[in-house]
Order: C-alpha cells, then structure tokens, then sequence
C-alpha cells in the first residue's frame, strides 16, 4: 500500500501521527513536495475509515507546521507559515511548473501566526496572528496543558531599529492569544 492509496497526495513523507480523542480522529501530519519545498499538511480519518481527507486548505506558499491535538476539545492547534523563496520561484510553483533551484537560494519565511482547526465543525480561527513586522514571533508550538487551555511555545521578542530579539519559552492562552514568558532561553541558534 503506497501513501495515494490511503487518500495523501503524491509525493508524502510522514512527519507525525497525532490522535484527537475528543473528536475520534486519527491526523497525519505530512510533508508534500520535495526539498527544499516541501509543505506541511493536515489530513484526518475515522480509525474505521480507510482514507484521509484533507484537514485545512492553505495557499501555495503557506504550510502548517507543529499541529497539537488538544486533550480536552476536538482541536488541533498548528502555527501557519508564509514561505519566501528568493528569485520569485513562487510564481512558477503557483502554475503548476517544477522550479529551477540554484545552488545557495535559501527558503525564508515568516508566521502568520497560531490558529485552531475544530474537528467537529471544520472551524478555523486565530488564536493569535501576527505580520512580518511584528514584535514578537511564534517560533515553535511544543505542547498543550491537561486542561487545553494553555499551549507551550518558544517565541522571538524583538525591539530597536536593528530588531534584535530575545527568545522565551512561553505559555500561549488559546482563549484570549495572551502570550506570557515563562524563562529565557539562553543560545538558541548556538
């Protein structure tokens, strides 16, 4: 059995299984594409069900990364991440046509925040959204609390004309997008 025949597109790599108890949902986290462009997706079925259906639809140059299955609701939580490519090859992915890479282009990006997919319903809304510009950037979700309340996440501050940032090992409010630092992470690109 190959990924197609389970309903993923071509072109998959398995990143993670989560599973949603409160909404009785197996959720394959998957990369599609090759690299240096492969795009985090969400597609979700029933245990009894023989194929995934896609979870959240997102534009050409957007993917989903560090999707969380809350404990509590039937919820996924996942950041939504606009890629850069430089040279505009986004254009020609958007047609449908298979970029020409040079050796030392680079993929950059920027979050367009964290958002709540609900699995009983199909609603997606923003628990907190953020612009390229931003004093503060979501870097990674790492978990949520036992009561679904509350997810764990690093987060950049940055402040001054040169943006330098700072970044926090954080508690993120899914109710309220309230972001509030827990401690300091010392060398985080060492």
């Amino acid at each position: 059995m190959n990924f197609e025949q389970l309903g993923l597109p071509p072109a998959t790599r398995a990143r993670r299984l989560l599973y949603s108890a409160p909404a009785g949902l197996v959720v394959a986290y998957v990369g599609v594409g090759r690299d240096p462009l492969e795009l985090g997706q969400l597609y979700g079925k029933r245990p009894t069900e023989p194929v995934y259906s896609k979870l959240v639809s997102c534009a050409p140059d957007e993917t989903i990364e560090d999707p969380i299955a809350c404990p509590v609701t039937p919820s996924i939580y996942f950041r939504l991440v606009l890629l850069e490519r430089k040279r505009g090859r986004w254009a020609e992915m958007r047609e449908g046509q298979e970029p020409e890479w040079h050796q030392g282009e680079t993929t950059g990006g920027w979050s367009k925040g964290v958002f709540r997919k609900r699995l009983d319903n199909g609603e997606i809304a923003p628990v907190v959204q953020h612009g390229q510009e931003s004093d503060v950037w979501i870097s990674d979700l790492h978990s949520i609390s036992g009561d679904g309340r509350t997810l764990y996440c690093s987060a950049g501050f940055f402040s001054g004309p040169s943006r330098k940032g700072q970044y926090y090992l954080c508690d993120l409010s899914v109710e309220t997008g309230a972001l509030s630092r827990i401690c300091l992470l010392k060398a985080t690109f060492a």
